[in-house]
């Protein structure tokens, strides 16, 4: 793996206010978007601001459990149920985070995403896009299939993951 792939460093810049992507000087699109504009996410009635804050601030929890430095009582009532579900799974399987909420470009396609989880879990790579849902759909949403074949493309690309690593969409309920 090549953590010290160029656009790792000072190239890429994501803006998570806008969530936009910037590389070598312009925006890049990011991979949600562009999977949206092919209208391939419907009924996005559900990503409402206050939804999108709650899933932000999950994926923040996820990333500091991972890394051993999450202030328990920062935690809401409504936010503790979507963090005991990594938790689990974290008891479940070995897991060894190398990457959490790092943003990463296509070098030659041009495109950005957010990779909430790269790392090993019992020891094959993985690349984990985590969904907070209040209760967990029966089948995953095609395009979420999309997105992180997306990631896993960029991350390959980029000399970070391998051939062999792997997608899942994890819902935290």
């Amino acid at each position: 793996m090549n953590l010290s792939a160029p656009f790792l460093q000072a190239e890429l810049r994501f803006e998570a206010e806008t969530h936009q992507y910037f590389w070598t000087g312009g925006e890049i699109p990011g991979c949600t978007r562009m999977i949206g504009e092919l209208g391939l996410i419907g009924g996005r009635e559900w990503m409402t601001e206050a939804a999108a804050e709650r899933g932000s601030r999950i994926h923040l929890a996820v990333r500091y459990e991972c890394e051993k430095r999450l202030e328990y009582e920062t935690l809401s009532d409504e936010e503790t149920p979507y963090l005991l579900s990594w938790i689990k799974f974290c008891a479940e399987h070995k897991v060894e985070p190398i990457m959490l909420e790092a943003p990463v470009a296509h070098p030659i396609l041009l495109y950005g995403c957010i990779t909430d989880f790269f790392g090993l879990v019992d020891g094959r790579q993985i690349i984990i896009d985590f969904k907070t849902m209040k209760s967990a759909p029966r089948r995953c949403k095609p395009w979420w299939k999309i997105q992180t074949r997306l990631q896993r493309m960029a991350l390959i690309a980029a000399g970070i993951a391998d051939e062999k690593c792997t997608t899942e969409n994890m819902v935290l309920t």
